[in-house]
C-alpha cells in the first residue's frame, strides 16, 4: 500500500507553482504517492491548511516577499502546523536569512535549481525528521506528566513511590 503525501506548494507564480506540482507528482516511487497543489498567497495556503492532512509545505520565495510571506507569518504557521514540514525554495541568500528561517519553523532551505525528485527526496526526510520531532515531544511531555504524578506519591522516609494514585498502600 502506498504512502499518500499530500504537499502544498505556496508559489506566487502559477504556472511555476503547478509545474513543480507536476514534477513532484510525477516522480515515480513505488512506496509514496503524492499529491501537489499549488496556492498562490499566505491566505490561500491557511485556507488549504484548515482541516486537511497536509504534510509539508514548500515555499518557493523567488524574490524579496514575492510569495507575501513575512516573518510573523513564518512564525505563526510553523507553530499552527506543528506536524507538517516547512521547506523553502530560494535564491541565494545570507547564512544569516537561512538560519532565521530555521529558528522559525522551516526544516530546510533549498537552492531554486532543484530536482523535482531532490525535492520529494529533501520533502520526505523532512517529514520524517519532523514526524520523530513530533514524537519525541509527546513522549516527553508524558514522561514530564508522569514525573509530576508520581511526586505525590513518593515517600520521603525512603525515597520511592509507595502509595497509589487512590491514596492506599
Amino acid at each position: 500500500m502506498k504512502k499518500i503525501v499530500d504537499i502544498l506548494v505556496l508559489d506566487a507564480d502559477a504556472a511555476r507553482g503547478a509545474e513543480r506540482c507536476a514534477g513532484l507528482a510525477g516522480v515515480g516511487l513505488e512506496s509514496v504517492e503524492v499529491q501537489a497543489r499549488n496556492v498562490t498567497s499566505s491566505g490561500e495556503l491557511a485556507q488549504a491548511m484548515i482541516g486537511s492532512t497536509v504534510s509539508a509545505v514548500v515555499l518557493h520565495l523567488a524574490g524579496e516577499g514575492e510569495a507575501g510571506i513575512d516573518q510573523e507569518v513564518l512564525t505563526r504557521f510553523a507553530r499552527q502546523a506543528a506536524k507538517v514540514a516547512i521547506l523553502v525554495i530560494s535564491p541565494p541568500v545570507d547564512i544569516d536569512r537561512e538560519l532565521e528561517w530555521v529558528h522559525r519553523g522551516v526544516q530546510d532551505v533549498l537552492p531554486e535549481s532543484i530536482s523535482a525528485t531532490d525535492l520529494l527526496r529533501n520533502l520526505l526526510l523532512a517529514m520524517e525528521r519532523k514526524r520523530l520531532l513530533s514524537d519525541a515531544h509527546e513522549a516527553l511531555r508524558l514522561e514530564q506528566e508522569n514525573v509530576v504524578k508520581m511526586q505525590g506519591f513518593v515517600d520521603e522516609l525512603v525515597g520511592f513511590a509507595t502509595r497509589s494514585a487512590t491514596g492506599s498502600r
